[in-house]
């Protein structure tokens, strides 16, 4: 079987582990990638350009030359519009049937598969389903396949979710070729998860959605040993020569003991720079000593909100201010580059609750300040919170998994308000200015004055004012757009 993957803008590290799934069995990967240019969902979107740039007729003309027997997308809810665009123009021109699966899907997989466009689904993990449904589309039967969802004469058949894969050493290495192949800027950094799950349950966050839907599937976080985590990366670094590693598990640092072995190894075997996501929960002195050690140049955590009641009550965030206060310092105390994620938009913030964040960043400065938009994304925990029809009264705004607008939380998610977007230009540059300054920002209320913040090309070009090195995401875009200019205009 010949199984095309079609994705937009990003290396897709789940997209990898498909398709090594599915070529360990026997059959073909292929991969499209859309560039999307000035066309993100949610984010740089400038229609001339986009039209101007649009991709689509290459994507048609390399499916009549690959000619695939199924086709499938991974999508969030952000690019769901894009993937029904594309699937769309498929149809209209192929006979191939189409899957969706993500994060999407598996939040609402009763309003995808009864999406005309849409032939099957995968709730969950999909390293095992997509190919038994493979091997069962050769056979002309692929009707029941846990995690997989299809129609047949119009009819829906469901069917449950399989338990969980717990030994992610069984999984082979992720199809990097996939992507690196044709797109050699993505490999200057290597994309790699240790980790499947989460330890916290944050209400924003599909993790707290995924935990409900494998209740009683086994073992939600998992970890691969680091025995198998260096294998991997020996290989890629014979092969592919990465400058730096960025390690996509959830909260890198949640075992002490397996931190221990793998700096270890990674400091004999690999020796890369690297950067990670953790939590304040997970950080203190001695696990932000073995960062160090190993050679961890960046440290991401998710702060979100500095009122604790905010914080711990409706987001399911459980530590302090104070505890935040700490990671800082650490941070710091070990020369480790540390960006904190905010969310902006929350129930009931006020200006009020941003100045009080503003005076505590301005004591305590981490490099980067990263700014997001509250998104209620389907059947999160907050969303089912805000959308509760015993509280809208049938009223209030469309529920997410009906509103299929893409809203990057980059750039306003479904929260913006022009008043508190002030902030965001504040916390974009905050870092590069000298203390007393920022002070007098604050005192004076000056920040009242500054632009409301939108434009994605603007919040990047801080991240490079702001030395924020090796970041994947800003170096993935911003090589992206080079790459495929340059080859759109023959340059």
């Amino acid at each position: 079987m010949k199984i095309l993957f079609i994705y937009p803008g990003y290396e897709n590290l789940g997209i990898e582990y498909l398709s090594s799934a599915l070529i360990k069995n026997g059959h073909q990967a292929f991969l499209i990638f859309d560039p999307v240019l000035f066309n993100e969902c949610g984010s740089i979107r400038i229609r001339f350009l986009s039209s101007l740039l649009n991709y689509t007729k290459t994507i048609l003309k390399r499916i009549a030359r690959i000619n695939p027997d199924l086709i499938c997308f991974s999508c969030v809810s952000d690019n769901f519009k894009w993937m029904l665009d594309i699937a769309g123009k498929i149809k209209a021109n192929f006979d191939i049937p189409i899957i969706a699966g993500g994060i999407h899907p598996t939040s609402v997989p009763d309003l995808v598969i009864n999406n005309d466009l849409i032939d099957y689904i995968c709730v969950g993990e999909g390293d095992e389903a997509i190919v038994e449904l493979a091997n069962k589309m050769q056979m002309d039967n692929g009707c029941r396949i846990k995690n997989i969802w299809s129609k047949k004469e119009g009819v829906v058949i469901p069917n449950e979710v399989r338990p969980l894969i717990e030994n992610l050493d069984s999984l082979p290495f992720p199809d990097k070729d996939l992507y690196y192949k044709e797109y050699k800027f993505f490999s200057r950094g290597y994309l790699i998860a240790t980790s499947r799950g989460c330890p916290h349950s944050c209400t924003y966050c599909s993790n707290s959605l995924l935990r409900e839907i494998y209740r009683d599937k086994g073992r939600y976080l998992r970890r691969r040993s680091v025995g198998n985590v260096i294998e991997e990366l020996g290989r890629a670094i014979k092969k592919y020569k990465p400058t730096y590693v960025h390690f996509c598990d959830e909260v890198f640092t949640t075992d002490k003991i397996w931190l221990r072995e793998f700096v270890d190894l990674y400091k004999k075997n690999i020796n890369l720079p690297f950067a990670c996501y953790s939590s304040p929960l997970f950080i203190d002195e001695q696990t932000a000593g073995l960062l160090e050690e190993g050679g961890c140049y960046k440290l991401q955590i998710g702060v979100q909100t500095l009122n604790e009641n905010t914080r711990r009550n409706l987001l399911n965030r459980w530590y302090t201010n104070q505890e935040i206060e700490q990671t800082i310092k650490i941070a710091k105390k070990n020369k480790i580059y540390l960006t904190c994620d905010n969310i902006l938009g929350l129930p009931g913030e006020s200006e009020q609750d941003l100045l009080e964040m503003a005076k505590f960043y301005n004591l305590n400065m981490p490099n980067h300040i990263e700014i997001f938009w509250l998104r209620y994304y389907p059947r999160t925990a907050i969303a089912d919170k805000i959308f509760n029809p015993a509280i809208l009264k049938n009223s209030g705004p469309q529920k997410p998994e009906l509103d299929i607008k893409p809203r990057g939380i980059a750039t306003g998610g479904d929260t913006y308000r022009k008043e508190l977007a002030k902030f965001h230009f504040l916390f974009a540059i905050f870092p590069l200015l000298p203390e007393g300054i920022r002070r007098v920002i604050l005192n004076k209320r000056l920040y009242r004055f500054f632009p409301s913040l939108k434009p994605i090309w603007v919040i990047l070009l801080f991240k490079y004012l702001n030395k924020a090195r090796f970041d994947l995401f800003t170096d993935s875009t911003m090589s992206r757009y080079i790459f495929f200019c340059r080859k759109l205009f023959k340059l």
